[in-house]
């Protein structure tokens, strides 16, 4: 059972006060299923599963499938060793009776079944790496009383799910909720798919100024979606897996989960959601002191004759203002991560400088002439 659930630290907000504290989330990793026969081993599938009973996942697939007829058909099932000697824990291979060579036709196509989705076309866990460097992205910032009303303007515009109430939706909006274009699918993964396609054909990409808001979950392959198309920003109406929660912290990707009745969890990039008070301000702070070997160079030098109460004053009324008026400043974080930088070298510098050693008059007083 404990592999099935990953600890985490999840931000809570609740009527705009955030409050952190431990969570669980459901563990979600790539099993690849490789089939053994007479003619040597090949890959089949790979699916996002959470891990736990991979044998039987294993062979109720092979059978759903058709490759398998009976149990019997499986002599056994085993896991490969890796460099170090110690077994693949997201590989199983399966051993098929002698003499029975099944039909892999079927397979041709390359699994890669998602446990959001069905078939993908990857055939090994090598195909799931993403060709992306990670990189540090302004991206939206939102107010929690925009954020709390995505669910309701998502819904409003499902016309087939108020039919049927078997349809996904993906919605895309602006910082300030306004709703761009929403898509509807049987499939979450499809319903995000239209929606990406919907702003390649409309010139909109790259997203990196919008928030996608899905309905379901927040599995790993949503959010390798979303990062394709440089989205900065996504919501859920329901939990994230563990894999998506890794994937948006990688990628500086604010992951909101469970965004219903006026509550919201941060799992990722909590500086883009505005909450009020000092509880918006400490993710900033963060993000400062992890980019310190990336500090704009421009701002440093801009400000580096400054001196201490200056530098103070300048930074202080930068930080108040990027409170009160968020869309003031452009770049206000690199503007921020600057001028703190600077300001905490030039009080290194203050505190580190030998003092001046007491220089004591040792002149002899003037005496006036005797008579």
């Amino acid at each position: 059972m404990s592999g099935s659930i990953t600890p985490h630290e999840v931000i809570i907000v609740q009527e705009d006060v955030g409050q952190a504290v431990p969570d669980s989330l459901a563990t979600e990793e790539p099993l690849e299923i490789r089939l053994a026969t007479g003619d040597g081993i090949r890959p089949v599938a790979v699916t996002m599963r959470t891990p736990d009973h991979d044998e039987e996942l294993a062979v109720g697939f092979l059978y759903g499938e058709g490759i398998i007829e009976r149990r019997d058909d499986v002599v056994a099932m085993h896991r490969p060793l890796d460099r170090a000697g110690r077994p693949e824990k997201n590989i199983l291979v399966v051993e098929m009776a002698r003499g029975l060579e099944p039909d892999l036709r079927t397979l041709d196509r390359h699994f890669f079944t998602s446990s959001a989705c069905g078939v993908c076309g990857k055939a090994g866990i090598e195909a799931l790496l993403i060709k992306k460097e990670p990189v540090r992205r302004r991206g939206p910032r939102v107010r929690p009383e925009v954020l709390y009303g995505l669910p309701d303007s998502l819904h409003s515009r499902q016309s087939v799910f108020k039919s049927t109430g078997g349809l996904h939706a993906a919605g895309l909006y602006r910082a300030d909720g306004e709703q761009l274009v929403v898509r509807e699918d049987i499939g979450r993964h499809n319903a995000l798919d239209k929606l990406v396609g919907s702003s390649l054909d409309n010139g909109r990409l790259p997203l990196d100024e919008c928030v996608v808001m899905v309905s379901g979950r927040a599995s790993y392959e949503i959010l390798q979606k979303c990062l394709m198309a440089d989205v900065t920003f996504v919501c859920a109406v329901s939990a994230p897996s563990s894999l998506a929660v890794s994937l948006a912290r990688q990628f500086d990707i604010t992951l909101v989960g469970f965004l219903r009745d006026r509550r919201l969890n941060i799992s990722s990039g909590a500086e883009r959601v505005l909450l009020p008070g000092c509880a918006a301000t400490l993710p900033n702070i963060a993000s400062m002191a992890l980019l310190i070997s990336v500090i704009p160079a421009p701002i440093e030098r801009m400000v580096s004759g400054l001196r201490f109460p200056q530098l103070f004053l300048a930074t202080a009324l930068v930080f108040v203002a990027d409170l009160l008026i968020p869309d003031l400043i452009p770049f206000v974080d690199e503007v921020l991560l600057g001028l703190f930088t600077v300001l905490l070298g030039t009080w290194r510098a203050r505190a580190s400088a030998p003092r001046k050693p007491e220089v004591k008059d040792v002149t002899p007083p003037t005496t006036s002439p005797e008579p």
